[in-house]
């Protein structure tokens, strides 16, 4: 039996019907325990093509993914959750495995791409830097959009979550540690990503994702 009945699928969603239609062509909702989708603030037509079988909740403004993605946990009920990227970067393969594998070793499962796109590797490897210099974060890819986490071991934690951006699963990593949880990670291939419609601001969002982890690191 696959493991996909015991997962809660949250998707964080924030002016994506450019992409979802690509994410709703490569992942079958239907076999997952419950699919929650999370509307952060959209202004464009995404919340009409979201399945009528999934929960949706709707953010009347923009908070932020981690905070979309933490709305998103606080609702979930099967022994797993899996964040995955509203972009369709992912097959259901690569969804299923990752889920797979959080059943074998539990707490906290990573994607990690084996290669990563020549447009973000600097920022990429300038973020591993602070990564690791702020809270010893040695994985190499925390930002792959795709993370499978145990329920249960996590609900303590997201109580107590800060981050609202981008540097929502470094945070968690860490928290994660410190609560001597393990936490692993799973190579996958993706293909080149395509940025044209990305509602990540290559300029504004790097910044806030190191302002705001200075202050985690301070007042965390």
């Amino acid at each position: 039996m696959s493991v996909l009945g015991q997962v809660s699928l949250v998707v964080p969603v924030h002016n994506e019907e450019k992409r979802l239609p690509s994410l709703l062509r490569s992942v079958d909702f239907s076999r997952f325990g419950e699919a929650i989708f999370v509307l952060d603030g959209c202004t464009d037509n995404s919340g009409a093509l979201i399945p009528k079988s999934s929960r949706k909740l709707v953010l009347k403004r923009r908070r932020g993914k981690g905070f979309a993605l933490r709305e998103g946990f606080l609702v979930s009920k099967k022994k797993f959750v899996c964040f995955v990227d509203a972009d369709g970067t992912f097959s259901q393969k690569q969804v299923e495995g990752i889920s797979a594998l959080a059943k074998r070793k539990g707490g906290l499962v990573l994607a990690e791409r084996r290669t990563f796109p020549k447009k973000r590797a600097f920022k990429r490897n300038a973020l591993r830097a602070i990564s690791k210099a702020l809270f010893g974060i040695t994985e190499r890819d925390t930002q792959c959009g795709l993370l499978v986490i145990e329920r249960e071991k996590f609900a303590g934690i997201f109580k107590n979550l800060s981050s609202a951006g981008y540097e929502f699963p470094i945070e968690l990593i860490f928290k994660a540690k410190n609560a001597g949880i393990n936490v692993s990670t799973h190579p996958v291939d993706i293909p080149e990503e395509n940025y044209d419609n990305s509602t990540f601001n290559e300029t504004l969002d790097p910044l806030k994702m190191l302002f705001s982890l200075i202050k985690l690191r301070l007042h965390g």
